[in-house]
This record gives structure tokens, C-alpha cells and sequence, in this order.
């Protein structure tokens, strides 16, 4: 009994302790989101009309990563940002640690789009465009955002 009563009070005692020492899940994902959106203003052409969604994939609650005493590290397993992208997070402090946290990069920007069906040979007007917001890492071929670099041009196939 004696033996029984020791280990649920050590239990106990280092719940409560180690309480202080873990670093909170949410702190860790809110600075990798700030982190990301750092690097993407950076690296990418963002325009006003622009919209940058980032959504991270959940990192595990029961992890129990110590507290760090020092400034969190960041750095992508890439090089580049891409749609998808992992983010290395370390505490290089007196308890060092470090994570990998997933991302998913949505970024939608202005692009012109055919508002009807054009046949083949049919010569782009400026009345055959429009703008549209598009996620543009959802798109396979390439796109434009300028009227005067498609305005004019004759078309090799037809355009849905």
C-alpha cells in the first residue's frame, strides 16, 4: 500500500511541475504562422489585391516539449516556399529540442480568365477577359495577370 500511495503522489507531483516546464502548443504554431508570413512577404511578389491563407497542420497535444530559454529557431526543410512546405522548429537552449511542422500555402491573386468559350484561331479582345481570384498554386499551366501581354494574340487551340 505504502509503495502504491508513493507512486501516485510522484505521479501527481510531476504533472504539477512539469506544468511550468512545457512549451504550449499554441505558442509554437502561432509563431510558425508569423515565421511563414515573414518569408512569404519576403519571397513572394504579393500585391494588394492578394490574399495569402497559410493553415498548418496540427501538431500533437501530448507532446511535451520543455520550455525554451531562448528565442525559437526557424528554418523551411526546403529551401524554397512552396504550396506544401515544412518548417523546422528548435529551441537550441539548455534543453534543446526540435519539430517539423507542416504547411499548406494558399495564395490567391488576380488573373485573367476567359469569360466565355473561344474558338481556335480566334483573336484575344479585351472583352474575352476578365479578372478572377484564383489560388494560383491550384493552377497546372501558367496564367497572366497584364491585359496587354494577352490582348491580341491569336489562339493555337481553344480556350474554355
Amino acid at each position: 500500500m505504502k509503495s502504491y500511495t508513493f507512486l501516485l503522489f510522484f505521479y501527481v507531483h510531476a504533472a504539477f511541475v512539469q506544468a511550468d516546464d512545457i512549451m504550449p502548443v499554441a505558442q509554437i504554431t502561432q509563431q510558425t504562422k508569423a515565421f511563414l508570413y515573414n518569408l512569404a512577404e519576403e519571397r513572394l511578389t504579393l500585391s494588394d489585391s492578394a490574399n495569402l491563407n497559410i493553415t498548418l497542420r496540427p501538431i500533437d497535444s501530448r507532446l511535451r516539449l520543455s520550455q525554451c530559454d531562448k528565442k525559437l529557431a526557424f528554418a523551411l526543410k526546403d529551401k524554397r516556399l512552396k504550396q506544401f512546405s515544412s518548417v523546422k522548429v528548435s529551441c537550441n537552449g539548455t534543453k534543446p529540442w526540435s519539430i517539423y511542422v507542416g504547411s499548406q500555402l494558399a495564395l490567391e491573386k488576380p488573373i485573367l480568365v476567359a469569360n466565355r468559350e473561344l474558338p481556335r484561331h480566334h483573336i484575344v479582345q479585351k472583352s474575352d477577359l476578365s479578372s478572377r481570384l484564383v489560388d494560383i498554386y491550384s493552377i497546372r499551366g501558367g496564367f497572366s495577370t497584364r491585359l496587354s501581354e494577352i490582348v491580341g494574340l491569336q489562339l493555337k487551340r481553344a480556350l474554355r
